[in-house]
């Protein structure tokens, strides 16, 4: 019987603080051979093929671990822990079935940095993950230390940036204390966990994907807004894309002063006009904006 990969897009199940976010996704297997399989640590599926459960196990239970839902019995949850190799062994009423699965590390995948983004007297930080690898990720969790010059942690948190295409780089802000005097040359980032569309085959959109732009500074009492009209146009015709835009905003001296990103999803063929209003303060001067955008789709 033919073998099928189903996703389970709403369910999110949330782990130890060790993995943080882990995406939950669905494999359904009604052969019994084994299936090969790769996961990112922190990655999370679980198997059925709708029989209760009655065993499972995991040869290395250090690299992948596996257990019997405990709200349906007919799910065994996967946990991808560290890189490896492993093979899981499901025994249910109906058969038994085995997954050889190869766990990569989800940090070897990324180069995540960061960088200040300066409004005024207003400092925060841009983050950046950067997509080694030739899969897109719907979500990359990124964990992140900040510390001050002499090396002692101030914070320690988690973020998410959504739809990294592979090959492309993700961004978000992280807002902190600004009494905080945070050394980024002492703080560091790594992504931890992703999530992505195991059914399919994700595909680069990002040249099919035609972006239209334009921007003037507005004064508005004693800050200034910059509204940025973005028309996003999907030139392929039979996949819908995911794109983001990356809106950055510069000073004269190329000074990072503003980040903000639009997200679309549009389907084959399909258009996106957008406005985004970005509100700079009046320490901080308006000079050139640039766009960078991303896209990808499945098939």
């Amino acid at each position: 019987m033919k073998k099928t990969l189903k996703k389970l897009l709403c369910l999110i199940t949330a782990i130890t603080l060790m993995f943080g976010f882990v995406p939950t996704a669905a494999i359904t297997s009604h052969a019994a051979s084994a299936k090969k399989l790769t996961l990112y640590t922190g990655e999370a599926v679980y198997v059925t093929d709708y029989y209760d459960v009655k065993s499972c196990s995991s040869s290395k239970k250090n690299v992948v671990s596996v257990k019997r839902d405990s709200q349906n019995k007919k799910h065994a949850n996967i946990i991808a822990k560290k890189a490896g190799k492993a093979t899981v062994t499901v025994k249910t009423a109906n058969k038994t079935s085995k997954y050889v699965i190869t766990v990569k590390d989800t940090s070897k995948q990324f180069n995540c940095s960061m960088s200040y983004i300066t409004n005024g007297s207003s400092k925060s930080i841009l983050l950046k993950a950067a997509n080694k690898s030739t899969q897109a990720f719907d979500t990359v969790e990124v964990r992140y230390t900040l510390k001050d010059s002499s090396g002692t942690v101030l914070n320690e948190d988690s973020t998410k940036i959504y739809s990294v295409a592979m090959k492309k780089s993700g961004y978000t802000e992280i807002i902190y204390d600004r009494n905080l005097e945070v050394d980024l040359n002492q703080s560091y980032a790594e992504a931890v966990a992703v999530d992505r569309n195991l059914n399919k085959k994700s595909v680069d959109l990002t040249k099919q994907v035609n972006v239209k732009h334009s921007g003037d500074p507005i004064a508005s009492g004693s800050s200034t807004e910059l509204d940025v009209t973005l028309t996003s146009k999907n030139k392929n015709k039979n996949i819908s894309a995911n794109v983001v835009n990356y809106i950055f905003i510069y000073d004269s001296s190329d000074t990072l002063i503003y980040f903000t990103k639009r997200s679309a999803y549009l389907k084959g063929g399909a258009t996106d006009t957008t406005v985004s209003k970005s509100y700079l303060s009046s320490q901080a001067t308006y000079d050139h904006y640039k766009v960078e955008t991303t896209a990808y789709g499945y098939k």
